[in-house]
């Protein structure tokens, strides 16, 4: 009686470790993901490049220049300080409360119509090439105004709020120190406290209009205005070539400072 043949058993592999590192060939997911994000970007840089008729290293900081103005637009829409006053008054609850937009503010209606009219000429420098460099140069002097005038808002409205609660901390020390405490408690009474401040919006277009002014800037050096001014023989080559954008940005500066002067 002859037996069977044994079929041969196929050996089962090892299970491959949880904190395996990928085989050789293999990308890992998240290298795989960001690659392909990438290729997205990259491909949408190119044909916005194509359709402005610009170089991928000019449309992409003036895309981010823009919008970036724009989102300055939008945020002092919004509201840009606020004030609570809380306190009980014989047993009362007394509340306060206050909110002022950026467009309350002188500097907020500037950086309201700087930043836009720093965007439109963006979009009129695209349709009429050579105006392009001009436009540039002016829609970074915009920017850097607008972070001028925002920074010093934001300056002056952190020091309000910080001198009225200094001004309730020493009202608070008096009462403390002449034992008046209790004859607040007896009343019912608490002594008020202050909340609010500059909002995060404010910050946001402070961060907004500076990282605009760099990104006009870096479009600048690929497109540089041109004034007959700067380009005399005797003057270096560096002001001959980038003179007039240093200047609209220079004076973008002084006048920043001017109308922080004039406001605070």
């Amino acid at each position: 009686m002859t037996s069977s043949p044994v079929d041969p058993v196929s050996p089962v592999p090892d299970p491959p470790a949880e904190n395996a590192p990928p085989a050789d060939g293999a990308p890992a997911a998240g290298i795989s993901s960001a690659a392909a994000w990438q290729a997205r970007a990259n491909e949408w840089i190119e044909k916005g490049s194509q359709a402005a008729g610009l170089d991928p290293a000019t449309f992409l900081p003036l895309f981010l220049g823009t919008a970036s103005l724009l989102l300055v637009v939008l945020s002092s829409l919004t509201g840009w300080y606020s004030y609570r006053m809380n306190m009980v008054l014989m047993g009362a609850n007394v509340n306060e409360s206050e909110f002022w937009r950026g467009i309350s503010y002188l500097e907020g209606k500037t950086a309201f119509v700087v930043a836009l009219a720093g965007a439109v000429a963006v979009f009129v420098g695209i349709a009429k090439r050579s105006w392009l460099p001009a436009a540039i140069a002016g829609a970074g002097a915009a920017a850097t105004l607008c972070a001028c005038v925002t920074f010093s808002l934001r300056w002056k409205l952190a020091t309000m709020i910080a001198n009225a609660r200094a001004e309730l901390a020493q009202t608070k020390g008096l009462y403390t120190q002449f034992n008046l405490d209790s004859v607040i408690r007896e009343t019912g009474s608490q002594m008020p406290t202050i909340g609010g401040g500059p909002s995060w919006t404010l910050a946001l277009a402070l961060l907004l209009a500076a990282g605009a002014a760099a990104a006009f800037f870096l479009a600048s050096m690929r497109q540089p205005l041109k004034l007959a001014f700067f380009e005399k023989p005797g003057l270096p080559p560096l002001v001959q070539k980038y003179g007039a954008v240093g200047a609209c940005y220079a004076a973008a500066i002084i006048l920043g400072l001017m109308l922080a002067v004039v406001s605070y």
